[in-house]
């Protein structure tokens, strides 16, 4: 029904989860780092590139030469440098005068104004190409050699799925969010999912990336591996928005 009615009409579905769903928050490790990509907003119709960042992986093998031009985070350390940078934007452009503040940090959640605001601000950057506007985005993260936002599955449960889809929900059970097939981990093997039948893991195919960003960090439309469907699940910090181009 949401393939027919909505998806392929609209191009995306924002799918709001049951009440009650209460999934446990994310064991972030801060003992592993991840390179991040430098996103100049200002120059976004230029189609340049975010910068060599693809060669990186996340067990800390990172190649010197990469170094000069990426930055290299934990997520504590980019928590503090993505709400700092929030905090001087906003003070900056609007000197902190709004009945909430202005600050968009990774804690807090800006109300439907504010978004507007946000938003705004950042098609003009792109409009215009100013002023210059750079920012930090870590991307295409294996879940397997980091950490993910839902709770891990032991190595070999592709089998075991099928078995899982058979278990009522319990909202309340912190071990359901492990065996659920809203995670994103089990969601390819699920029954009725043709990735199912992939014997393999193929990270970005049955296997979720994973995704850090700030304010105005841009992730473009784009044709997934063999024209599949996406699914995005924003764990934590402010709204994502989505903005359909179709």
């Amino acid at each position: 029904m949401i393939e027919v009615f909505f998806s392929q009409r609209f191009g995306i579905v924002k799918i709001v989860p049951p009440e009650g769903w209460s999934p446990p928050p994310p064991v972030l490790d801060n003992s592993k780092r991840f390179p991040t990509k430098s996103q100049a907003i200002h120059e976004l119709q230029q189609g340049k590139d975010y910068g060599n960042g693809k060669n990186y992986n996340v067990s800390g093998n990172f190649n010197p030469k990469h170094l000069k031009k990426n930055k290299i985070f934990n997520e504590s350390e980019f928590k503090e440098m993505a709400d700092d940078f929030s905090r001087k934007w906003w003070t900056s452009h609007f000197n902190n005068k709004s009945e909430d503040g202005l600050i968009v940090t990774s804690t807090y959640h800006p109300n439907p104004w504010e978004i507007s605001i946000i938003e705004g601000e950042y098609w003009r950057i792109v409009d215009l190409g100013e002023p210059r506007l750079e920012v930090e985005y870590g991307n295409d993260l294996d879940v397997g050699s980091f950490f993910s936002g839902f709770p891990i599955p032991f190595q070999d449960h592709m089998d075991m799925v099928a078995d899982w889809a058979k278990d009522p929900p319990d909202f309340n059970d912190p071990e359901y969010y492990e065996k659920c097939g809203w995670n994103l981990q089990n969601l390819p093997f699920w029954p009725g999912s043709v990735l199912r039948w992939f014997k393999h893991k193929i990270t970005g195919v049955n296997v979720p990336w994973l995704y850090i960003g700030m304010q105005f960090s841009t992730f473009a439309w784009h044709n997934e591996d063999n024209y599949l469907y996406s699914m995005n699940y924003n764990h934590f910090g402010s709204p994502k928005i989505v903005v359909d181009t179709h």
